[in-house]
């Protein structure tokens, strides 16, 4: 079964402070987290270590287990390509069809985002459907969202575990965010209003951060509960979903 060990305890770089990313029998990851809490580095590291790994170069850890990988299948970062006329959002599907057509059971799978520069509910389907098809190639995968539907898939696959990235923000509305820069488990616990606390820090006027307060409470009173799985109306929902995604990937797949 993949594996992989890392341990940067008396490294510079706090970023990964544990032994045991990925646990034995866990080849899926679901990482979750704050915006700025690093998720985006976490996996910018493990793909710089295990490329340094197979260069038979020096790894910054204490501690290092890392198996062979026939390719590194990466979809990071928003952009477009306005030479071939692709939007940031088909130019993603594209990536993410690459790697679904691509990848093998050798393979190390990082995303970070999936499905963020559509509606929520068809990002929940592509990413929720992307996963599953990754599952089945028995691929060693780390997919970062924010979506916290996909913390589910552990309740679903015994070969998913759930990781986040901790922070805090503190309870008088101040937006001071602190970020622990280490990697926890379990998925981020975290209350979904920390966009609107950020947002306090960018320099926002006191009266628009406290309208967008205000609507957001007023919004999540309207909204149902989005759970994916949960009883069999959930799994009803779970299978429509999927078959949406399912087409939209058909129709973008390379």
């Amino acid at each position: 079964m993949p594996l992989l060990i890392l341990s940067l305890n008396n490294g510079q770089w706090e970023i990964i402070s544990h032994k045991g990313i990925e646990e034995r029998f866990k080849n899926f990851t679901v990482i979750t987290g704050v915006n700025g809490s690093g998720k985006s580095t976490y996996l910018k590291q493990i793909a710089i270590i295990v490329i340094l790994g197979h260069c038979g170069s020096y790894v910054p850890a204490e501690e290092a287990f890392i198996p062979l990988r026939d390719r590194l299948c990466t979809r990071i970062g928003t952009s477009d390509d306005q030479e071939h006329n692709i939007s940031t959002f088909m130019l993603e599907m594209k990536e993410t069809a690459f790697i679904c057509n691509n990848a093998t059971n050798r393979s190390l799978i990082l995303i970070d985002e999936l499905g963020r520069a559509t509606s929520n509910e068809d990002g929940v389907a592509i990413a929720w459907a992307v996963s599953e098809f990754l599952l089945v190639k028995r691929a060693m995968t780390f997919f970062v969202t924010h979506y916290p539907h996909l913390s589910k898939l552990a309740s679903v696959y015994s070969n998913v575990q759930n990781q986040h990235l901790g922070a805090s923000v503190p309870s008088n509305g101040s937006g001071d965010i602190k970020y622990s820069r280490k990697i926890q488990p379990g998925p981020c616990r975290m209350a979904a209003d920390y966009g609107v606390e950020m947002a306090a820090t960018c320099g926002w006027p006191v009266d628009v951060v406290v309208d967008a307060r205000m609507i957001r409470a007023e919004v999540e009173k309207k909204l149902p509960d989005g759970a994916l799985v949960e009883d069999e109306s959930g799994k009803d929902r779970q299978q429509n979903i999927r078959r949406r995604a399912e087409e939209v990937l058909s129709k973008l797949a390379i």
